[in-house]
């Protein structure tokens, strides 16, 4: 890209289903058991510096093709946890407040 702060960009498929299809979405903290693949988008820009148009357009794109969440390996800032954790996510906040009440094992990504 002509943006010198703009280093690359990738889009990374990863196949799922199999394996991970064969738990219920509900049997585990993590429920995307009905993806077939996993898109990761990364733009790496400089510090300081935002990704531009690009991701924003991908992101776009494939959002309505996607399960509606995000992967928890990948946390991004501002998402609430029922975007990792979907249907899962009143459960988990009341497994965090039995088990973890002062966060201590709580991650970025919720």
């Amino acid at each position: 890209m002509s943006d010198e702060r703009h280093a690359g960009s990738l889009l990374d498929f990863t196949p799922w289903g199999g394996a991970y299809n064969r738990v219920p979405p509900d049997a585990t903290a993590f429920p995307h058991r009905d993806a077939r693949f996993l898109l990761k988008q990364t733009a790496t820009v400089a510090p300081g510096a935002r990704p531009g148009p690009w991701l924003d357009e991908s992101h776009a794109l494939t959002h309505p093709y996607g399960t509606g969440g995000a992967y928890p390996n990948f946390p991004e800032p501002g998402l609430p946890d029922e975007a990792y954790y979907l249907g899962n996510t009143a459960r988990l906040r009341r497994i965090r407040e039995t088990y973890d009440p002062s966060g201590l094992f709580t991650t970025a990504a919720g």
